[in-house]
């Protein structure tokens, strides 16, 4: 398998680090729309208890406050019942794919939006290629280059270690 570039290993890590913030954002908006729709809920009780208190001793108190009421007429509770029934966490299957070699392989520069130091340049990424250590006793061999690339000659003996 051929190693990644600078530019593919940049795209997978932001890529991993945005779908994180996105599930992160998207817990926190579930939990606070959880929230909403329950404390609306405890509105519409609180109503009932003081529509029964204004029936019972014929008194004219508020039965709920203007937030409540503008959210309630703004048909807040009923849309948050209707995502929230539409939606589950989670529920859009993330396919990660081999990202196309671009930009010459080169990292982009780096960017506040990904949360890195803005006009950052990345050292390019390097593979390396680990050096053989001989054995004691082993016969070392010639690699001779051709115009079709490099051969191992085994024919050629170097020396002995």
């Amino acid at each position: 398998m051929a190693s990644k570039t600078a530019y593919q290993t940049q795209a997978d890590r932001r890529t991993k680090t945005a779908l994180k913030l996105r599930a992160r954002y998207d817990a926190k908006a579930r939990k606070a729309a959880t929230q909403l729709g329950a404390a609306l809920a405890g509105a519409d009780d609180a109503k009932a208890r003081i529509d029964r208190l204004n029936a019972l001793y014929n008194v004219d108190i508020s039965t709920q406050t203007l937030l409540v009421h503008d959210l309630k007429t703004a048909g807040i509770d009923a849309a948050l019942n209707t995502a929230m029934a539409a939606s589950t966490p989670g529920e859009e299957i993330q396919l990660f794919n081999a990202n196309v070699d671009g930009n010459g392989g080169r990292a982009f520069k780096t960017e506040g939006v990904f949360g890195e130091i803005p006009g950052f340049v990345p050292a390019p990424i390097v593979p390396t290629v680990p050096t053989p250590t001989p054995q004691p006793g082993a016969t070392l061999t010639a690699n001779v280059l051709c115009v079709d690339g490099l051969i191992n000659n085994p024919d050629e003996t170097v020396g002995r270690v």
